[in-house]
């Protein structure tokens, strides 16, 4: 959070993703990491750091390792490029 605030030029042009299927393969449900009050911990730690930056914040329910969650990332950042054109 403290990065993006201050290095940030157009937040607009800033999006961070929170898997909130789990940020690791072993933070997914069933494995040794998973922690559901420490993954709501950061999730509400990113978006009160953030408020008011206009910075999007965008919360997808798959972990961080599903394909689908990759191409949903890499497309919103083709958005975002293509925007600046």
């Amino acid at each position: 959070v403290e990065k993006i605030r201050d290095y940030a030029k157009v937040t607009e042009n800033v999006e961070v993703w929170i898997p909130r299927g789990g940020v690791s393969v072993i933070a997914v449900p069933g494995q040794v990491f998973a922690d559901e009050d420490a993954d709501y911990v950061l999730a509400e730690t990113i978006r009160a750091g953030l408020g008011g930056t206009g910075v999007r914040i965008v919360e997808d329910a798959r972990e961080i390792n599903d394909a689908g969650f990759a191409v949903a990332m890499a497309e919103s950042l083709m958005r975002l490029v293509e925007k600046k054109k």
